[in-house]
């Protein structure tokens, strides 16, 4: 038998980012927008490509960390456990070169996409990865999510003068059984 964890954060974040995928376009897209590029965890690849010049990231900030212990780590049904929270870092990113004088209304319209995904869904079913990232089985517990708070960044990026962005900052956390 492989080694599973159902309630940890590998299967967390990866049911979050798979949500993420699924309901980012839920409210449709903007006309210069042809698909979202949604990209995870500090990508390798070319962070703009493609004839629209825009991307999503998304990445899970630091390691999760254990908010409340319940006395004697009883949860229910005699379960130990204890509530643990991380943040997520959701950005959308504009090429000024690509967008042209639009690129400011661009970037805010990407801004508004995040900010819905995230005013419209609070509670996202953790499913288990380890045993299958193709068809995952639900485990009946919860990330219930936070609103996405906007941050003030420098724009235009300092490393690639061409990239503007938005970014967010998103706490989510869940009750991590064992």
């Amino acid at each position: 038998m492989s080694f599973s964890h159902p309630y940890g954060s590998y299967n967390v974040e990866g049911s979050f980012n798979d949500w993420v995928r699924v309901n980012l376009t839920a409210a449709g897209l903007p006309t210069w927008m042809p698909s979202a590029r949604l990209l995870f965890d500090w990508p390798e690849s070319y962070l703009i490509s493609g004839h629209s010049g825009h991307a999503f990231t998304v990445t899970h900030l630091g390691k999760p960390e254990t908010i409340q212990r319940y006395q004697g780590r009883n949860t229910i049904s005699g379960s130990a456990g204890q509530t643990v929270m991380n943040l997520a870092q959701v950005d959308g990113w504009i090429s000024k070169q690509q967008a042209g004088a639009a690129y400011n209304q661009r970037l805010r319209q990407m801004g508004g996409m995040i900010e819905y995904l995230f005013t419209s869904g609070r509670e996202i079913e953790i499913k288990n990865l380890y045993t299958s990232t193709a068809a995952p089985s639900g485990i009946k517990a919860l990330i219930r999510l936070n609103p996405a708070q906007g941050q003030t960044i420098p724009n235009p990026d300092p490393i690639n003068p061409d990239y503007f962005r938005v970014r967010y900052l998103v706490s989510y956390n869940w009750l991590e059984r064992v």
